[in-house]
């Protein structure tokens, strides 16, 4: 099971984020213009910035109860998860494998290597479609497996967790507002964005260095990937507990010297490039990191129902049914 201290730490209320004052290979070829008339970011540099600057003391106080509420509702989403088929399967193989029992898997009296238990949690997370959606779909459902893979081995604080949690969000939010069509990509985002959330909020618990945490978004940017075609399959929760290992994997090779671009993400052939293919998209929302919270200017949406996404504009209610992808009104 997921061990007891993280639930309690969990369980802790607004006073968990606000108590923790102070937690704190260029290419030559050029960058493709993103958009007209905005002005060209280093997007993986304004990330690592964003990142060792973090003062989770500054954020509002809606932020750090999202953060909360958004955590502890992965938690129990994952739990229940553990008991679902594509979870079983899973853990079957990732016990066949049997790898150095370091991290737990929820649910189970099995422990393994973190990116494996990254995946098996990963999966569990996603496996019933009732973790928390945002403008896009479950773009941070890779959070909490991929944390809680590097949490348990250091013994990070769960202040430090939950930092790292609110940091992940908030770049996967601009990840999906530099493209506002991402929706219509055909990539699902808990994978495309997902992996490179995680492993920004991993390289933060690793205490990884700016240039660390820049090769981190160019390593992670080459391993996103899922298909909008495999919802209502079991490999739809594969994709959360895929961009869970994958960004564990990019984060630990990254403080370790491994290279990547350092403008994957807006490069030539890049990943706005690639997945945002015919799409407009632009940087200018990663001006803005540390300056202002999505959390609590955007928020997300708990699910009463299991679904693919739900709009959250608050005149409409849309839920996408995760089986068949029809999409509902409730007004």
């Amino acid at each position: 099971m997921v061990s007891r201290r993280m639930f309690l730490a969990a369980g802790a209320t607004t006073g968990v984020l606000g108590s923790a004052q102070r937690v704190a290979a260029d290419e030559t070829s050029p960058a493709p213009a993103p958009a007209p008339n905005v002005p060209a970011i280093d997007s993986a540099r304004a990330i690592a910035a964003y990142v060792t600057g973090f003062d989770a003391g500054s954020l509002p106080p809606q932020a750090v109860q999202r953060a909360n509420l958004a955590f502890i509702d992965s938690l129990g989403v994952m739990l229940a998860g553990s008991r679902t088929e594509p979870a079983h399967i899973v853990v079957e193989m990732v016990r066949e494998e049997r790898a150095q029992p370091v991290t737990t898997i929820a649910g189970r009296s099995l422990k393994s290597s973190p990116q494996l238990a990254a995946l098996a949690n990963g999966v569990a997370l996603h496996a019933l479609d009732y973790d928390v959606t945002t403008t896009a779909g479950q773009p941070t459902a890779a959070l909490v497996p991929a944390l809680l893979a590097i949490a348990e081995g250091r013994h990070s604080t769960p202040a430090e967790v939950f930092a790292a949690y609110t940091i992940g969000f908030e770049v996967a939010m601009r990840l999906l507002r530099a493209c506002p069509d991402f929706a219509k990509t055909g990539w699902h985002s808990t994978g495309t964005v997902g992996t490179i959330a995680a492993a920004v909020a991993c390289a933060k618990l690793l205490n990884a260095s700016p240039a660390a945490i820049v090769t981190a978004v160019g390593i992670s940017a080459s391993l996103a990937s899922s298909l909008a075609v495999n919802f209502g399959t079991m490999t739809k929760p594969l994709h959360a507990g895929q961009a869970a290992r994958n960004g564990v994997m990019a984060a630990v090779l990254a403080t370790r010297g491994f290279t990547a671009s350092t403008i994957a993400l807006e490069g030539r052939n890049g990943y706005f490039v690639d997945f945002c293919r015919g799409l407009q998209w632009s940087l200018a929302p990663f001006e803005d990191l540390g300056h202002r919270s999505d959390l609590a200017e955007i928020g997300f949406k708990v699910k009463r129902y299991a679904c693919g996404g739900l709009d959250t504009r608050p005149s409409m209610r849309r839920w996408r049914c995760a089986r068949c992808s029809m999409v509902t009104s409730i007004r």
